[in-house]
């Protein structure tokens, strides 16, 4: 609530609104991040958004983590910029991430512990 109230999603009344926690509304990413003028399948280096969703950060083919930890950052500055909302990641972090990434060994270790 408090983006729009202060202006920084102008005309974008439309945005489809999920309850979050009592007084605070959740927007779609995926709708934010397109919105914000990130297509579906930009490419960064050897990383990319999927052409199929805006949430899917794809390894096109030798990327690093550093190159997927980039495109996070640019998408997120970008959709900050234009609607003056910080996206936060909800992934599970795989591999090496070194210390540019809170937490990332325990979230990988998470996921190999992943009943499957």
């Amino acid at each position: 609530m408090e983006a729009r109230s202060k202006g920084w999603l102008g005309h974008c009344s439309s945005i489809p609104q999920f309850a979050a926690s009592p007084g605070k509304v959740k927007w779609p990413a995926a709708w934010l991040i397109e919105h914000a003028g990130i297509r579906k399948g930009f490419v960064h280096k050897n990383a990319g958004i999927s052409s199929k969703h805006a949430l899917a950060l794809i390894n096109r083919g030798g990327a690093t983590a550093q190159d997927i930890l980039e495109l996070m950052r640019m998408i997120q500055d970008r959709v900050q910029g234009v609607f003056g909302i910080k996206l936060q990641p909800e992934p599970i972090f795989v591999g090496e991430f070194g210390d540019r990434h809170q937490n990332s060994e325990h979230l990988a270790e998470g996921w190999r512990n992943m009943p499957i």
